[in-house]
């Protein structure tokens, strides 16, 4: 699947994210998994940020829960992006 490179604006940076990656199938998976908190989701989050969590980490001071955040409001967001291009 071919990236879809979008931004997101999160504690005064801006991030880029891979939208279709949450739409894959290990990326689902981990993110069940995730859910069942057979942690970690460190699968998911490389994959949106498209290699660089820990990058993302570093600016987001290592705070996990920050990144779980931020991963967390990207993921909602392509899910409502899908949602409205339904209706």
């Amino acid at each position: 699947m071919k990236q879809l490179v979008h931004t997101i604006e999160y504690e005064g940076s801006t991030f880029e994210y891979d939208a279709n990656s949450i739409k894959r199938w290990d990326v689902q998976k981990a993110l069940a998994a995730a859910r069942k908190g057979q942690y970690p989701a460190i699968e998911v989050y490389d994959a949106i940020f498209m290699g660089h969590a820990d990058e993302v980490a570093e600016r987001l001071d290592n705070d996990a829960t920050k990144v779980d955040e931020l991963a967390s409001r990207i993921i909602s967001a392509v899910g409502s992006e899908d949602g409205s291009a339904k209706n």
